[in-house]
């Protein structure tokens, strides 16, 4: 099976999921984004970022032509091209494949919830191409139940798309170097109270309306960690009313990769998932950061999105509230009531499951 993705591998929780629940039953060939010097003997194929920005025409014009030269080289007159479209930046290449190719069977992931109405511009037509596809394809994921739901209204589908769930826990890296993260981060996490947010730095999902809010917490010990990125606009708008504000207590992190990121988390005691309420796709978000947050022992704080506050409220493993300062002092306040209950929750949680669950899925509606 061949796996076509615009995700950049290191930074792409989902995307690494997928890929173990491919290999379960099927030998991969990949075809992905990457920011790393990825040595090219793995069976996969790497597009190199380098520089250049995610959404531009040399890079996009390059993850294209790759992945349909790659997929020519898998198929034969007896032989079928199984191919996993991973995210409605790859349904481009997938619809193109069911067209030039015969003997093709597409699974598809639609990841998130976009509609071409709400889209601007270029974004339109990928959204097109996610909808033309739907019905080529011969099986089709979601990431929640809720969505599943929507989409089969939203695009008059005949089924329901199958969930996988958007769960994951971080892991280390074999040649993980922990005396480097540790030298790196000696100065960091000396709050009594260390709040991660992994979301990056965005106005859309809130940033600002938490550090505003983080301001407001007084008698505590307590700072935030911000890791991602975000555009230059927002840093700036961000940075200046830390500036005008006198925060010295919150800390820009950046992007790091899912291994330096499970280091960062592990070294934290409260985790934000923040998501505005504007639209489909994020009032039905299918959060991986909650569950990752989680596995290492951490109590939430979260958005009233529906899909958050059901597990919150019917959990007891955060708080769902989008006055940021009421949800921290209230996990603080009982915080080891809201530990426990991590615990407890993660006892019970399995992403090998969610992964078996998706491979047998896959082979079920491949081999029928």
């Amino acid at each position: 099976m061949i796996l076509i993705s615009y995700g950049i591998k290191e930074f792409d929780g989902r995307l690494n999921e997928i890929i173990k629940s491919i290999e379960k039953n099927y030998t991969l060939k990949m075809i992905c984004l990457t920011n790393s010097n990825v040595a090219q003997s793995d069976n996969h194929e790497y597009i190199y970022v380098n520089k250049r920005k995610y959404l531009s025409m040399k890079l996009y014009l390059e993850f294209f032509i790759k992945s349909i030269i790659n997929i020519y080289k898998i198929g034969n007159k007896k032989k079928e091209r199984l191919i996993f479209i991973d995210n409605f930046y790859a349904a481009p290449v997938g619809f193109v494949a069911k067209i030039l190719f015969r003997r093709v069977k597409i699974v598809q992931d639609c990841r998130e919830l976009y509609f071409s109405e709400d889209m601007p511009k270029l974004g339109k037509v990928f959204c097109l191409f996610e909808k033309m596809l739907l019905k080529k394809s011969v099986l089709v994921f979601c990431a929640n139940k809720y969505r599943s739901q929507i989409m089969k209204e939203k695009f008059q589908l005949d089924f329901f798309p199958e969930v996988y769930d958007n769960i994951r826990l971080l892991e280390y890296h074999p040649e993980t170097d922990m005396d480097f993260l540790e030298k790196k981060y000696q100065s960091f996490f000396q709050y009594e109270w260390n709040i991660i947010s992994t979301g990056g730095f965005s106005i859309l999902r809130k940033t600002d309306i938490l550090i505003q809010n983080f301001k407001n917490i007084d008698n505590l010990n307590i700072g935030l960690y911000i890791a991602g990125t975000g555009s230059n606009k927002d840093k700036q708008i961000l940075n200046s009313f830390i500036e005008e504000n006198n925060i010295d207590n919150v800390h820009f992190i950046g992007r790091v990769d899912m291994n330096e990121l499970k280091f960062v988390v592990s070294k934290c005691d409260i985790g934000i998932v923040s998501y505005h309420q504007n639209d489909l796709n994020n009032e039905f978000c299918s959060s991986g950061k909650i569950y990752e947050y989680m596995g290492e022992g951490l109590p939430v704080v979260t958005t009233e999105n529906t899909p958050l506050k059901i597990l919150c409220d019917e959990n007891m493993i955060g708080i769902s509230d989008n006055n940021f300062t009421d949800g921290i002092i209230g996990v603080i306040k009982d915080y080891v009531f809201y530990k426990k209950n991590v615990k407890s929750f993660m006892s019970d949680f399995s992403v090998e499951e969610n992964n078996i669950d998706m491979a047998n899925k896959i082979k079920e509606a491949i081999e029928n």
